[in-house]
């Protein structure tokens, strides 16, 4: 069977694969975990199928143009798989949980989110509740009620990561730090923006087996 996808369309894919790689520093690791194939299959698919690879097909492409952000339309398609729901994007990563400042600034990750306007805070630092490399998924349009996780960040300050209340001198925010608990007033000075989820990349440790 051939198929459908000419040569246009795998130059095309390499070209912004290249670029992608270029602007954001991400490995085919990262990508092929993002889109849920193997590095090895990733590889393959930029191959193309003339030279021993795989051959394109509609999922690999469309969850390819959502991660690199580039419009169908850029690889000559004008079908109905740009309707369909992407399953893996590019995160922003918009800051650091230290505050240091980031070298990239976009990390492909499998979809795990509603809209394309959340970003990411990098966990950096060992000692916090989720592992280094983690990232703190938040969604800038969400209404905030009381109980939600949320991050708050200051013009000069790092990010707090906590749970805001509804105390009697105000809204706080109460996050806890190196086994204490902190408190601190939310106001219209800071950017606080509701927590909606994590990500876990995946972990480069030893398998865990269950007993038999």
């Amino acid at each position: 069977m051939k198929n459908r996808y000419n040569k246009y369309v795998l130059k095309k894919l390499n070209q912004v694969w290249m670029e992608y790689k270029a602007k954001t520093g991400s490995t085919q690791v990262q990508m092929a975990n993002a889109m849920g194939i193997k590095q090895s299959a990733f590889s393959q698919y930029l191959r193309g199928s003339e030279q021993g690879g795989i051959p394109l097909n509609s999922n690999f492409i469309t969850k390819f143009a959502a991660l690199t952000q580039v419009s169908l339309t850029e690889f000559g398609l004008t079908s109905g798989i740009e309707q369909q729901r992407p399953e893996a994007f590019s995160m922003e990563l918009k800051y650091t949980l230290s505050g240091t400042i980031l070298t990239d600034k976009y990390c492909p990750v499998q979809s795990i989110v509603p809209k394309r306007n959340c970003y990411a805070v990098l966990v950096d630092m060992e000692g916090f509740i989720l592992h280094k490399g983690s990232l703190i998924i938040v969604d800038p349009d969400d209404n905030i009620r009381e109980h939600d996780g949320v991050i708050c960040k200051t013009s000069d300050g790092p990010i707090k990561v906590g749970q805001i209340i509804n105390a009697e001198d105000g809204w706080k925010i109460i996050s806890p730090v190196w086994g204490n608990v902190l408190s601190f007033k939310a106001d219209d000075e800071q950017i606080v923006n509701r927590i909606i989820g994590n990500y876990y990349p995946e972990g480069s440790g030893k398998v865990y087996k269950l007993k038999t």
